[in-house]
């Protein structure tokens, strides 16, 4: 499967050494905003440009059960962000569930979670200058495929 022509399995994705704290929230139900201040917590693992990993003691369905959009509100290397994505699988553990959720954000937003995501990787591993350089650059040119191949339809 791919998104926007890029196959999401083959984009980077950074697992959390510290998980973050997120808070959850209903953004969309059947297409229509939902308007409620409501939110839980839920604990995020790992984040990608194109999804994330999140812990929730909620036994949330799938997207192909239920249309709906959660927001995620996050920090990231000291920046709050907003994300917003789609339950595509679980798995139920003792006391937790684990999801996989898709995210679904504008060209923007995707190259600030890339550079947070950048900044995130120095901030964990500073000696690694190398590695970080080459993230960059594969994201640049992830964005870059993305941007082309939007402008040909």
């Amino acid at each position: 499967m791919s998104i926007n022509g890029f196959p999401h399995h083959l984009s980077l994705r950074l697992t959390l050494k510290r998980p973050v704290l997120a808070s959850m929230g209903v953004e969309l139900v059947n297409q229509q905003p939902v308007h409620s201040s409501l939110t839980c917590p839920v604990l995020v693992t790992s984040v990608s440009p194109y999804g994330l990993y999140m812990f929730s003691h909620l036994d949330l369905p799938l997207q192909h059960e239920r249309d709906y959009v959660l927001s995620f509100k996050l920090r990231l290397h000291e920046e709050e962000i907003m994300l917003y994505g789609r339950v595509v699988w679980c798995d139920a553990n003792q006391h937790l569930i684990c999801y996989g959720i898709r995210l679904q954000l504008q060209s923007e937003e995707r190259s600030r979670l890339l550079r947070l995501l950048n900044d995130e990787l120095v901030r964990m591993m500073p000696t690694q200058k190398g590695i970080h350089e080459m993230y960059q650059r594969a994201s640049d040119q992830v964005l870059r495929t993305i941007y082309e191949s939007a402008w040909k339809i």
